[in-house]
């Protein structure tokens, strides 16, 4: 499961790179913030849904996920007590792995 994962990981990071876009220029703009999770504030997280529809989506477009690999990515990625949400700070870790790096200059204030 994990190995099917790391497939999609590798091409999200792959896209990421070629568009010179971070993670939370792509998804920030359907993300919100949770007042706090797990003792830290001001969490900005995104829904799966919408998480999923990015991937689809321009710029990333990595195409139709198969039901495996969406599965693979939600039980890596997603977080059952808030609704099966994404932590964009801990996609953005996992990202770190394949290559993405955090830009400083990533800004909060895009999500709404």
């Amino acid at each position: 499961m994990l190995d099917i994962a790391e497939n999609v990981f590798q091409q999200i990071a792959d896209r990421l790179k070629a568009t010179n876009f971070s993670v939370k220029k792509i998804f920030a703009k359907k993300a919100a913030i949770l007042d706090e999770f797990e003792g830290e504030t001001n969490v900005i997280v995104i829904q799966a849904a919408d998480f999923l529809d990015s991937l689809k989506n321009p710029p990333l477009s990595i195409g139709e996920l198969s039901e495996l690999e969406v599965a693979c990515l939600m039980r890596v990625l997603s977080k059952p007590e808030i609704d099966h949400a994404i932590l964009l700070n801990e996609l953005n870790l996992v990202l770190e792995n394949f290559g993405i790096t955090k830009l400083e200059n990533d800004e909060v204030e895009e999500v709404e």
